[in-house]
């Protein structure tokens, strides 16, 4: 079956699925249902790309697939951990160390230094403060993409453009300017004003790197980040170069110091009878 369905609807991966799981006798067949594309590239430098399911869909996708398959020990999910308490369908489904994959790369030194130097940064602490800066412009945002949530206020964030939020003078990204962009994408009023100068007020509000790293979505970070270099730098790559460096900076040693891994080990012990770290190994040596 592909890992990759293009066109496949969510009843047509489940019955994919279910028709591989059924004719596993031996039962050795497993799947590990994942977000996205980068969610793939990610997990496919440790599991073999057949084990691999990319909904395209997003977290919703990834539950519903798994709900389905709920008795099955053999089919099991990954997703963003964004605003809410993971704890989808009684741990058969998992969540990345903060927020999102972005954000648990970007946890890593290693993967920081390897930024850096791409960058031409010379100062360590230069670069780790230049990240923060970027981490609490994208605050407000951040707060009202967990209000949006938390309240089911329904709010399109899709099409939002960073060029238009900030300048090449101020290098700030303004709340007014961000609520004025998202009530144009959604054709209405998205906040009150008082709501708007509540979450301007918590967004001023000090906090430090492993806050914001479980705060901020990956992607709004990789976006910001791609405009503040352009500017500074005068380097203009595609999120898709930033998304690569994350990936390949990071090591398997760095993965094994996760929470992740430490739950999706205990998964392989208890509900498959597999070694997670055998099957790594058994991949790397492939």
């Amino acid at each position: 079956m592909t890992t990759t369905p293009v066109s496949s609807s969510i009843d047509e991966i489940i019955t994919s699925i279910g028709l591989v799981l059924s004719n596993d006798y031996s039962k050795d067949k497993y799947f590990i249902v994942l977000e996205g594309i980068e969610d793939i590239h990610f997990f496919n430098r440790f599991f073999e790309i057949n084990n691999l399911i990319n909904t395209e869909s997003g977290k919703d996708a990834v539950i519903k697939i798994c709900k389905y398959f709920f008795e099955e020990n053999r089919c099991f999910g990954i997703v963003d951990r964004d605003y809410v308490v993971c704890t989808y369908l009684n741990n058969k489904i998992f969540a990345y160390d903060f927020s999102c994959l972005e954000m648990m790369l970007l946890s890593n030194e290693e993967v920081r230094n390897s930024i850096k130097s791409e960058l031409l940064f010379t100062d360590k602490s230069e670069f780790d403060e230049y990240l923060l800066m970027i981490l609490k412009n994208l605050h407000f945002l951040s707060l009202l993409r967990r209000f949006n949530e938390e309240n089911g206020r329904g709010i399109n964030f899709e099409g939002l453009k960073f060029s238009n939020l900030i300048t090449q003078t101020s290098k700030i990204l303004d709340p007014y300017i961000l609520v004025d962009e998202l009530k144009k994408i959604n054709q209405r009023e998205i906040l009150s004003n008082d709501e708007t100068q509540k979450l301007i007020l918590d967004s001023k509000k000090e906090n430090d790197l492993h806050y914001y790293l479980a705060i901020t979505r990956g992607h709004d970070f990789i976006n910001l980040f791609r405009q503040f270099i352009s500017i500074d730098k005068s380097i203009s790559k595609k999120e898709e170069h930033y998304q690569t460096i994350l990936r390949t900076s990071y090591r398997e040693s760095d993965f094994t110091k996760t929470d992740l891994y430490d739950y999706l080990n205990a998964y392989f012990t208890i509900n498959l009878n597999k070694s997670l770290k055998s099957e790594i190994q058994k991949h790397a040596s492939r």
